[in-house]
């Protein structure tokens, strides 16, 4: 009897143990696992719909894999990282505004001369790109100055606006009011206020970050100086979208003349900073028809991209002055044929990596390039190899004043032309010119870098010039310039590097295409 009543009792515990078990089993399940699981499968189908959405996005076939890589192996910060620096709920909006206003202010281009440049077989392969893809006009009867000498750029800067007597249209990258060329610039852009010329500037906020103080912008607003911010900072000041940067740099008077090029407005640009003498730039003094591709493009910039004080109605006066308008002015009667290429990025997608690859698989003989920075997409490296392997000769001129890593990513991208026979130059001071030489005939110069940042993040341009005399000029400069600089051999490119620079190296490469 007491054996049974021990073998009950024994059956009791062990069936109590076991619903305590199971209790908390369920319990487990239900407030642990069951989260888990559930909050696994939100995260497995936000993967699924981000990485469709990547798939389907305009990004390069190395910028989607990147993320996807992202994503994949670290879910919920892969996730965090992509919502915050590769979702842009605002673009759909600015792409449709921005669309239709390129139709109406299209109107305002002369298309009379590219009808005919389309058939010239000499020059009509450098320009039909542009004409078709981007639907931007060829222009003839136009006059371009080199200015590769600092002293003249600043001169011809305050020049050109003491010149002006209808309005003056500027745009740039940095304005440095530390230095003395940016405050003479802005006092002369005051004065032309004073006197009646409307006076618009676009400055953009990460350029002038610590350069300019707001203040200064709001002086000149009060003194009549008409200021607006490219890709203002707020909601996406720590988002991707601040890596879109308006580089492309214009000044552009009466819609007759512009100066055009590489330089910001900063002393360094003039080789007046002791930390960068030996500043070596490119720039040009433009005037004809071509300008009016340029006073379009800032009209443009002005309406979609920025925001000024009372932005509305400085938008609606900036579209309906007539004196923007297009006029067949009595410009010079030259050989010199333009057109002006416009990069926006997630606007005319890959854009410049096109225009790049159509130059390269055109060229017959040479291709030149001048860059302070040569870090392109693989399929730029693999376009001048090809060019290289069917006995087209080029050359690459670099810069060597670049911080650390960003020198390693030049001379890791030129080391594969080199190796294969290719000649690399560094140049010996700083060099900023920004031009690729096409069979010593064609030139393709302006802002744009050789470099990821130019081919797929910031608002550039690139103008396309064909007259021999120009080249011809361009060619001086760009001999002189070889003749400063030292031939990189792919033993000296092969310099070994320590276990962590090859590291960062490697995560600087792939963390340049996640934005």
């Amino acid at each position: 009897m007491n054996k049974n009543k021990i073998f009950i009792f024994a059956i009791i515990a062990i069936l109590l143990l076991l619903g305590i078990i199971g209790t908390i089993c369920v319990f487990i399940f239900v407030h642990i696992i069951w989260p888990l699981i559930l909050v696994g499968a939100i995260v497995f189908i936000l993967e699924v719909a981000f990485a469709l959405r990547i798939v389907i996005s305009p990004r390069s076939n190395y910028a989607k894999a990147s993320w996807m890589i992202v994503i994949l192996v670290f879910p919920v910060i892969g996730l965090l990282v992509f919502i915050i620096f590769g979702v842009y709920p605002l673009r759909k909006r600015q792409r449709k505004t921005y669309l239709k206003q390129q139709e109406e202010i299209i109107n305002f281009e002369d298309f009379s001369f590219s009808e005919e440049a389309r058939f010239n077989e000499t020059y009509n392969w450098i320009f039909n790109y542009g004409l078709k893809h981007q639907h931007k006009p060829i222009y003839k009867n136009n006059t371009i100055k080199i200015i590769a000498d600092n002293t003249q750029l600043f001169e011809e800067s305050i020049k050109l606006i003491r010149s002006a007597k209808h309005y003056i249209n500027v745009q740039s990258y940095i304005f440095s009011y530390e230095g003395f060329w940016s405050k003479i610039f802005f006092t002369e852009l005051i004065k032309k206020a004073n006197a009646g010329v409307k006076v618009r500037l676009i400055y953009d906020w990460l350029g002038a970050h610590k350069r300019v103080n707001n203040k200064i912008f709001k002086q000149l607003h009060e003194y009549g100086v008409e200021v607006a911010c490219f890709n203002p900072k707020g909601l996406t000041q720590f988002k991707g979208a601040t890596n879109y940067r308006l580089h492309s740099k214009f000044v552009i008077v009466d819609n007759k003349y512009a100066l055009y090029g590489g330089s910001n407005f900063a002393d360094e640009y003039l080789s007046m900073n002791r930390d960068n003498c030996h500043w070596r730039d490119l720039n040009y003094l433009v005037s004809g028809p071509i300008v009016n591709t340029m006073n379009i493009t800032f009209i443009n910039y002005w309406t979609v991209f920025c925001r000024s004080k009372n932005h509305e109605a400085s938008k609606q006066n900036i579209l309906n002055d007539t004196r923007l308008i297009f006029r067949k002015n009595d410009f010079a009667q030259t050989n010199t044929v333009a057109q002006l290429l416009v990069f926006e990025p997630d606007f005319n997608e890959f854009a410049l990596e096109n225009a790049l690859l159509h130059a390269f698989y055109n060229a017959k003989k040479s291709i030149k390039i001048l860059t302070p920075y040569f870090c392109p997409p693989n399929s730029i490296i693999e376009a001048l190899k090809a060019c290289h392997n069917q006995g087209i000769k080029i050359e690459i001129i670099a810069h060597n004043k670049n911080q650390k890593y960003v020198q390693m990513m030049n001379r890791e991208n030129y080391k594969k032309l080199a190796d294969m026979g290719a000649s690399v130059y560094e140049y010996d001071g700083y060099l900023h010119s920004k031009c690729i030489i096409i069979d010593d005939t064609y030139v393709l110069t302006g802002s744009c870098n050789v470099d990821w940042r130019s081919i797929y993040l910031d608002f550039e341009s690139e103008l396309i010039v064909y007259d021999q005399e120009f080249t011809n000029n361009v060619l001086k400069v760009y001999e002189d310039t070889k003749q400063n600089s030292t031939l990189q051999t792919s033993q000296m490119l092969g310099e070994k590097l320590n276990l962590w620079s090859r590291f960062l190296l490697k995560l600087l490469n792939f963390g340049k295409s996640l934005f």
